[in-house]
């Protein structure tokens, strides 16, 4: 995992840190006897993946504050950051964040409990705007027209120390959906700790996790690119026979190919 710096114009100026781990091996069946540990454990006491996003969040901190004292970071993440300890993290740093939410987690609104994307799509349209959605491997490159919401609320962000133990956290949440578009419209719900009152501060909101999403669409465009390099399509021939194309390797191809292998 990487944490790359960008200037507010999408300019990339480098990677600020890089964070290795490696997965464990598939664990053998458990007997009935012996019990898979409790998520509520497992995230209680960081045994996940997460605790190498916050291990970055302070790296990057760290870099900047010797290389930089005069900026101030704005961590752009996606769906997979949605996690408790990690914005309560970002929320005491001093540092701006967005992150786009995955979880419909319990908030707080005019002192009611009540569910995040429920509470953010009764909020007023701030406006609407037009997006240029790049194309990826599925989509093609489109205009989006989209509606613009925001609302503060207060996150009640799980401790897992004890059950149903929740500490606060102020939030601005900005809600983006495509209208006219009933296949695959656009609909983010993005998490921020910067100003969202007015439809220009929404709108730097967006364009922070736009600078995003386009990075990962490139690249994802580019590896497939580089993998078709590396591994084409086989051929194809006429077959006088069936009249029209089919692979050279017959049409009884039903079973995909191994890795890297080519028919004969």
């Amino acid at each position: 995992m990487d944490a790359v710096a960008v200037a507010p114009d999408g300019t990339f100026n480098g990677i600020l840190d890089v964070q290795f781990w490696t997965r464990a091996a598939a664990k053998k069946k458990r007997r009935k006897s012996q019990k898979k540990p409790s998520r509520h454990l497992r995230r209680r006491k960081r045994d996940t993946e997460m605790k190498h996003w916050s291990a970055s969040v302070e790296s990057v901190n760290q870099v900047l504050e010797k290389h930089a004292p005069g900026v101030r970071s704005w961590f752009v993440m996606d769906r997979e950051a949605d996690e408790s300890k990690l914005l309560r993290q970002l929320g005491q740093a001093g540092t701006w964040f967005t992150i786009r939410a995955a979880q419909d987690r319990v908030v707080e609104w005019r002192g009611k409990s009540t569910r995040l994307f429920s509470a953010v799509s009764a909020a007023k349209p701030l406006g609407r705007r037009v997006l240029q959605v790049p194309r990826s491997h599925s989509c093609a490159a489109r205009t989006a027209k989209v509606v613009i919401r925001a609302r503060s609320l207060k996150l009640m962000l799980p401790t897992y120390e004890r059950r149903d133990e929740r500490v606060a956290l102020e939030v601005g949440v900005v809600e983006v959906l495509e209208v006219r578009n009933t296949s695959t419209p656009i609909h983010w719900v993005l998490l921020t700790n910067r100003p969202v009152a007015k439809l220009a501060d929404a709108e730097r909101v967006i364009d922070s996790y736009r600078a995003l999403a386009n990075r990962r669409v490139s690249s994802d465009v580019e590896g497939r690119r580089l993998r078709r390099r590396k591994h084409p399509p086989p051929q194809r021939r006429r077959n006088p026979k069936m009249g029209h194309p089919s692979r050279l390797c017959g049409r009884t191809n039903r079973t995909p190919q191994a890795a890297g292998s080519h028919p004969a």
